[in-house]
């Protein structure tokens, strides 16, 4: 509880002291006790002190106006005047300026000797800080009993709401699970605000309350921690001023609260570990029906026989932050396509660069669609928001049985490693011919094809600065019409024409044979495919 100008009055030294203006002002709390003794003092005032001093030096009225305008806005509590000694009266203006600040001006008997005044006030202020200190300590203490009794968020919730008699909501963002103290107070929440918060990793755009839906109740939203990292948050929802002691509370309880999402996150870490070796021997086709069954249920998995595996690989430079960011990806998808398709997918993680999604699908094909546009989405807002950073995604075919898994995840892989080339997202079943050159990358042969078809363009574009390449490529793909490839390219056809021709040149054919642009497209594919 805070100290006040009325205790200061009600102090046994100083009663019958009278306080001649600002008596609005007399709850004003009071944190020190200082005497102004120099005309620009007032420019040491820190806030919340008892100002006390004979105003010799205000002795004017002009400077006795400046005086409580400098110390009303630098929240000065009140000011002790001594009067009949160098000043004997205020003035009505300085009376009705303190009336308007707020600002109590308090006479002091002239036979008050400073020392009296401000000893039994500095000891009242030191008792209330160490009853302050006292009830800390009692807050921290209730705390740490919870941690050491294995306290969860409902407890926390409790105990911080109990210490605050106000409503608390604790929100967890590692497995997205809030909860609310007292339970009917979970009425009164905008859930769409508690999704905002589970959606806000990183904390940006956080705003620091948010509203009821019931009789709009400020909830002041304080981020819990760990690791530097924000993983929740606490609420407290202020049906009841906010003194300094819930402050402390609700700081207590934030390092609780912090201690067990980080049991949290190393619990979720071994459980993943787990999930990570049953998909590896997924992928191996390493089981039984009846061990994918009783393992999936072991581990809290529900995989599904009807899956599409897809793949998400990562390909960074040495900028690129490995851990963090690649958990923040596996994160984003797995709650990405929680959000868009309503699904609990299983996922894990192989290697350092891979992330293996089991994603459930209908058999009439109705959500596969869906996954497809959602996996698309999110790839293209990942490489957006993290710099250095390319991800491919390759999708396998879809299976009915878990025996079918195996196969679907090479799909996938192969798809991947299109996708790496194209800077897109592959399936398999689209892939075409790139399936089969996947498989032909790192033959001898296909340098040799490369070094007589494609090469030599590449060559000269590096050389003279040109983009015979991406003429080439615009070519073939528009089924060698020039004023297609024009339209394309934002070029007159003519400029076609003429960069064609030195293609033709170093490549030594025409391109207007069928079966040499056919060897050119492989040319293009397997170009892209290797680089």
């Amino acid at each position: 509880m805070d100290f006040t100008v009325r205790d200061i009055l009600n102090l046994e030294v100083l009663k019958g002291i009278d306080v001649v203006a600002g008596k609005q002002g007399i709850d004003n709390k009071v944190a020190h006790v200082t005497v102004l003794d120099a005309p620009d003092a007032a420019k040491w005032i820190r806030g919340y002190e008892f100002v006390v001093t004979t105003l010799y030096l205000f002795k004017d009225t002009s400077e006795q106006l400046k005086l409580i305008e400098d110390m009303s806005q630098r929240n000065a509590s009140a000011l002790g005047i001594k009067l009949n000694r160098f000043v004997n009266a205020l003035s009505s203006e300085v009376i009705d300026l303190a009336d308007k600040y707020c600002l109590p001006l308090i006479r002091i008997p002239y036979e008050k000797a400073w020392i009296d005044l401000i000893n039994p006030i500095m000891a009242e202020l030191l008792n209330q800080q160490v009853v302050m200190l006292e009830k800390s300590n009692a807050i921290r203490r209730s705390f740490i009993n919870e941690v050491l009794e294995g306290g969860k968020l409902e407890t926390i919730a409790r105990t911080l709401s109990g210490l605050t008699h106000n409503p608390v909501t604790l929100v967890e963002l590692i497995n997205k699970t809030d909860v609310t103290w007292p339970y009917y107070f979970k009425n009164h929440i905008n859930t769409d605000d508690l999704h905002s918060l589970q959606r806000k990793h990183n904390g940006i755009g956080l705003a620091n309350k948010v509203k009821s839906i019931i009789n709009n109740i400020n909830g002041y939203v304080y981020p819990i921690e760990v690791a530097k990292r924000v993983e929740g948050y606490v609420i407290v929802w202020e049906t009841k001023e906010l003194k300094e002691l819930d402050l402390i509370a609700i700081e207590q309880a934030t390092t609780v609260a912090a201690l067990h999402i980080q049991q949290l996150k190393e619990v979720n870490q071994i459980n993943q570990r787990f999930r990570d070796d049953f998909i590896k021997q997924l992928i191996k086709g390493e089981f039984s029906y009846n061990y994918v069954r009783h393992r999936s249920e072991e581990i809290g998995l529900e995989l599904s026989p009807q899956s599409m595996v897809a793949l998400a690989r990562i390909n960074q430079d040495k900028d690129f932050d490995d851990w963090k960011s690649f958990h923040f990806i596996f994160n984003y998808l797995k709650d990405k396509i929680k959000l868009k398709c309503e699904l609990d997918i299983t996922i894990g993680i192989e290697g350092n660069d891979t992330i293996i999604l089991f994603i459930p699908w209908k058999s009439d094909g109705a959500n596969s669609k869906k996954i497809i546009e959602t996996l698309v989405e999110a790839r293209l807002e990942l490489t957006r928001n993290l710099e250095n950073l390319q991800i491919a995604v390759g999708i396998g075919n879809p299976c009915n049985t878990y025996d079918r898994l195996p196969e679907s995840f090479k799909e996938a892989s192969i798809a991947c490693q299109v996708s790496m080339a194209l800077n897109e997202v592959c399936e398999y079943s689209e892939l075409g011919s790139y399936s089969l050159l996947i498989e032909l990358l790192d033959s001898k042969e296909i340098d040799n094809y490369l070094e007589r078809l494609i090469n030599p363009i590449i060559t000269y574009d590096y050389e003279n600065k040109t983009e015979l390449f991406k003429t080439l490529e615009t070519f073939i793909y528009s089924n060698c019409n020039y004023r297609e490839t024009a339209k394309k390219l934002y070029i007159h056809h003519n400029t076609i024409r003429y960069r064609l021709s030195i293609i033709e040149k170093l490549l030594g054919f025409d391109l207007k044979d069928q079966e040499m642009a056919l060897n050119v497209l492989l040319g293009i594919k397997l170009f892209k495919l290797k680089n």
